[in-house]
């Protein structure tokens, strides 16, 4: 057998080794995810009413806020694997302040990214207090069973002011009045120039 046979072989036997480790890579990685620990947990953010808006971490006085709770498995956002039972994440939101009520929001503010099932309108009494830090948790059950919760603390900060506006209202003639004012005028007063005196005795 001459050289090149040689090498043609032997590089032939590389691709199909390497392509045999990688095979075996892939199944391990498989039996890896499916026997290492699903760890869930929650991810809380609170948004202003506006879509798409940034995090915040305080709420006006007498103010309200967007929470959305999302259910992570070990850190990453949890995606139903094939063949899952079903499985409905149903998050229930509670504060330790009386001030700070909680409802199913009904506008979503994260452009779809997240199902407005999982969105809470947090709303702050006026009869709070700016500076106090209110906690508010969320619990859930697991897709394994197991009950998980996470807590945000939430600042109170100052009202918002108020603006107040009025209006400025002012008469002026319409420009055709306006237009034939002045004409009158000028033709009077050009009368009164061409008019002749009155003769003395």
């Amino acid at each position: 057998m001459s050289e090149e046979h040689v090498l043609v072989r032997t590089e032939r036997v590389q691709l199909r080794t390497e392509r045999l480790l990688q095979q075996i890579l892939r199944e391990v990685r498989a039996i890896r995810r499916e026997v290492a620990p699903h760890r869930f947990s929650l991810q809380l953010t609170l948004y202003l009413g506006d879509v798409m808006s940034s995090p915040i971490t305080s709420i006006a006085l007498g103010g309200s806020a967007q929470l959305v709770a999302q259910l992570l498995e070990n850190g990453a956002v949890y995606v139903p694997p094939a063949g899952a039972p079903p499985y409905t994440f149903a998050p229930q939101v509670s504060s330790n302040d009386p001030n700070v009520s909680s409802a199913p929001a009904t506008a979503d503010v994260t452009g779809s990214a997240v199902p407005l099932s999982q969105q809470f309108l947090l709303t702050d009494s006026a009869s709070d207090t700016v500076g106090n830090v209110d906690a508010v948790t969320v619990q859930a059950v697991a897709p394994d069973g197991s009950t998980i919760e996470e807590t945000i603390n939430i600042g109170i900060g100052p009202a918002v002011p108020v603006n107040t506006f009025s209006l400025s209202l002012a008469l002026y003639p319409a420009p055709a009045a306006a237009a034939a004012s002045a004409a009158a005028a000028a033709a009077k007063a050009a009368a009164t120039k061409a008019k002749p005196g009155v003769a003395g005795s």
